[in-house]
C-alpha cells in the first residue's frame, strides 16, 4: 500500500502593527534624489556660474559681454532676473564672499533713471543715505560708500577691485547715464522666484 503524503499550506507571516510603525518610521537607506529647481538647471546649461555666499544666498554670474537688451533675454531664458540696487546692496554688504565674486565687475541691474548724484552710504535696507559731513565723513568706510551718477538710463552697477575702492574711495558705483547699447562684460542675476 502506498501511502500519500499531503503537504499543509504553510502558515501566512503576520507582523504586529507597532512592528510595522517602526519599520515605516525608520529612515530609508535609498534617499530619492530630489530634483534642483528650475532656474537652477537652466542657469548651468545657459552657462551661468552659480556662487553661492557665506550666507548660503546665491548670485549667477555669466562672464558675457551684453548690452542691457542682450542682458535681459540671456538671464530669461536662464530663468533669471535681474537685481536692484536695494538687494544688491544688501546682499553685498552682508556676504563678503559674493562681493569678492563681483569685484572689478560692470552689469546691468532692474531699473531705470536716478535723481540722486554724489557720494552716498548704504542703509541696513540697501537704501542710499548722503553720506554724514563733518567729523562723521571720516568715520564711514570706504565698504560702505557708493558714486551715484544721475539719469533717466537703465541703472548698472560695479563693484569696484580692491586697488579701485582705495583709489576711487568707494567699493560701489551706481549708473542711471549709460546708453541701452553699452557693453557690460557680465550679466548677473538671480532666479525669478527668488526675493533676496
Amino acid at each position: 500500500m502506498q501511502r500519500s503524503m499531503q503537504l499543509k499550506p504553510p502558515k501566512p507571516y503576520t507582523i504586529s502593527q507597532e512592528a510595522l510603525d517602526a519599520i515605516l518610521a525608520e529612515p530609508s537607506p535609498i534617499e530619492p534624489r530630489r530634483p534642483e529647481p528650475q532656474a537652477a538647471q537652466q542657469a548651468d546649461k545657459n552657462d551661468f556660474r552659480q556662487v553661492r555666499g557665506a550666507t548660503g544666498k546665491m548670485l549667477y554670474i555669466l562672464e558675457k559681454e551684453a548690452n542691457h537688451p542682450d542682458s535681459m533675454k540671456l538671464l530669461s531664458e536662464a530663468g533669471l532676473r535681474l537685481l536692484s540696487y536695494q538687494e544688491i546692496f544688501s546682499l553685498l554688504m552682508e556676504d563678503e564672499q559674493l562681493k569678492n565674486a563681483l569685484k572689478g565687475k560692470w552689469f546691468w541691474i532692474a531699473g531705470q533713471g536716478m535723481n540722486k548724484y554724489g557720494i552716498f552710504t548704504i542703509d541696513e535696507k540697501g537704501g542710499l543715505v548722503p553720506l554724514p559731513q563733518g567729523f562723521f565723513k571720516k568715520k564711514t568706510s570706504v565698504e560702505q560708500k557708493v558714486g551715484v551718477s544721475h539719469g533717466n538710463q537703465p541703472l548698472s552697477f560695479y563693484v569696484y577691485s580692491d586697488s579701485g575702492a582705495a583709489l576711487n574711495g568707494r567699493r560701489f558705483y551706481l549708473f542711471a547715464d549709460g546708453k541701452p547699447r553699452a557693453v557690460a562684460p557680465a550679466v548677473v542675476g538671480v532666479p525669478v522666484a527668488n526675493k533676496v
